[in-house]
């Protein structure tokens, strides 16, 4: 008797066919490459990365802590304002409004048309916003700016508040800032860099407040293939208050200078008419100079400006005095001014800046960086009116500032530079001699011929 013996053969047959098929589609479609794990839109959570290749994350590690809007309390930020926010501790020592004037073509940059897009309203945007947070511990605070990571050139600021403009900082440079409360601990720490820029001195305590206005350092702008070197020569306003002025403001500018910048040398360029009767510095330990002059083209005599009606005699006696002055480097730091640090001021600055190879472009920049402050309207196109009170301003309908520099590439240039021409000026019409000048030129630019 069988017992399903043919239908049990062929059943078995059949399941082994059954089963070779299923090995067979197991071994061309089931497995994957080891070396190759699947990909997941979601990978799976893993007990922990292994120690030869750490999985990557959005997160750095441990000792690099990611940047956030809101840092730690004990690493201070470096605030500015919201519209000027900088990545990767990079941070603007001028503000927005004197940065988009600088990066203006030259050609259509004048700085009244833009400052007035911008309301200027008298205050001003002679300042530096940055500002150094910190929490508040036990005061008073002792905030350190050095570039030595040892501190060991640090300047310092002793605040009761838990915040701090230090409003001197110079373009381009690394800082360190260390913080210490009134106890001696440290209670917050930072390094930063500041970006190139105009550097503006901070000398109100507000940006509408009394005091001197104006006030920049020369430094910075390119002079052949140097720059002119930072906290040598400083430009600005008067120091002294009119009578209708608040005196405060003035002391607290003048400490600014004086405790900050460290001045030596005051050189005044106003005249008996508007020089408020000063006879001395009001900056704690400073040389002061008189030194008037004329302004624009009225710095030539009329052989070479027929127009220079307001000409004096003692303008190119008070340049010879100058740069004598400043071919002795004991007299540095130097602030000059006028009344309102823009007009004799940005005469003297041209002169300045072309005997050391400043190009007119960059000259005429600093000169209209005036309308940006207090000092109102200046710019490369203005139609001046003459006032009585001081001859620095030239003649009714006269560009004053392009017909001053058209003068003296052609009456001193020979086909030359503007460096050649200035040069020219100061050596055959205000008698400045050429050592002095060598001399000068080697205190501002370093490596300078």
């Amino acid at each position: 008797m069988r017992v399903g013996g043919k239908k049990y053969n062929k059943f078995i047959s059949i399941f082994a066919l059954i089963l070779a098929v299923v090995f067979l589609f197991a071994l061309l479609f089931g497995c994957s490459n080891v070396d190759e794990p699947p990909e997941y839109e979601n990978p799976p959570e893993q007990s922990g990365p292994s120690e030869d290749d750490p999985p990557e994350t959005d997160d750095p590690p441990e000792e690099d802590p990611p940047e956030t809007d809101n840092p730690p309390v004990d690493n201070p930020p470096v605030d500015n304002p919201p519209a000027e926010e900088l990545p990767d501790d990079v941070y603007a020592v001028c503000d927005g409004v004197t940065a988009e004037y600088m990066g203006l073509p030259f050609e259509s940059g004048e700085a009244y048309v833009h400052a007035n897009r911008t309301s200027l309203t008298g205050t001003g945007h002679d300042y530096q916003p940055l500002t150094i947070y910190w929490k508040e511990s036990v005061a008073p605070y002792t905030v350190e700016f050095a570039e030595a990571e040892d501190f060991s050139d640090a300047e310092s600021f002793v605040t009761s508040e838990t915040h701090l403009t230090p409003g001197v900082l110079i373009p381009e440079r690394g800082y360190n800032v260390r913080i210490t409360d009134g106890a001696g601990e440290v209670v917050g720490t930072k390094q930063f860099v500041t970006e190139s820029g105009v550097r503006w001195i901070t000398v109100r305590r507000s940006r509408g407040g009394s005091g001197a206005s104006n006030v920049r350092d020369l430094g910075g702008m390119a002079a052949g293939d140097g720059r002119l070197s930072y906290g040598k020569i400083f430009r600005g306003s008067k120091l002294i208050p009119s009578s209708s002025q608040t005196a405060g403001g003035y002391e607290y500018s003048c400490g600014i200078l004086s405790e900050r910048l460290g001045i030596k040398t005051e050189i005044d360029l106003c005249g008996a008419r508007d020089d408020g009767g000063q006879t001395s510095s009001p900056i704690d330990g400073c040389a002061y100079v008189k030194a008037p002059i004329t302004g624009y083209t009225s710095i030539f005599s009329s052989d070479v400006y027929a127009d220079s009606v307001y000409y004096d005699k003692s303008t190119p006696e008070s340049i010879a005095k100058i740069f004598a002055l400043l071919a002795d480097e004991s007299n540095y730091p130097v602030y000059f001014h006028c009344r309102v640090g823009k007009d004799r001021t940005g005469t003297l600055a041209y002169l300045i800046g072309a005997v050391l190879g400043v190009s007119y472009e960059d000259l005429t920049r600093d000169f209209e960086l005036s309308s940006l402050t207090k000092a109102g309207r200046a710019e490369r196109s203005m139609s001046f009116t003459y006032y009585d009170h001081g001859n620095h301003r030239q003649g009714s309908e006269d560009n004053a500032w392009e017909k001053m520099h058209s003068a003296m590439m052609s009456a001193y240039s020979g086909g030359g530079s503007l460096r050649t021409a200035a040069e020219n000026y100061l050596e055959t019409f205000c008698h400045v001699p050429r050592e002095q000048i060598q001399s000068f030129r080697s205190i501002m630019i370093s490596g300078a011929e």
